[in-house]
């Protein structure tokens, strides 16, 4: 065989490793959970939810859903100083008894 073509041989099989590899160690991203059901949520907070825009209630689904994520995601807004601690502050707040109300700083 002559240089060229061991050459390009080569780098075609090196091109195919390089794509298998990828193919196999790429990341999962595991599917978007399902937003909250209203029927699961209380009735006030299922309420304010259905008068938000479709983005906005997707915003608040995700907080819902995942507080552990927002609770350490930084706020740029300024609200900081209404005392909101982290971007989750911006849709949820502690009520009493131990339960949540929604914050309506995030919608907007």
């Amino acid at each position: 065989m002559r240089l060229k073509e061991v050459l390009v041989l080569g780098g075609l099989f090196g091109f195919v490793l390089v794509g298998a590899w990828f193919l196999v160690l790429r990341p999962t991203v595991p599917p978007p959970s399902p937003a909250p059901a209203p029927s699961s949520l209380p009735r006030d907070i299922a309420r304010l939810l259905e008068q938000l825009t479709p983005e906005a209630r997707e915003a608040y689904a995700f907080a819902l859903e995942r507080p552990e994520v927002l609770q350490y995601m930084p706020c740029y807004c300024g609200c900081v100083e209404g005392g909101h601690t982290a971007n989750l502050s911006c849709f949820i707040r502690p009520a009493a008894g131990g339960g949540i109300s929604l914050e309506s700083h995030g919608s907007t």
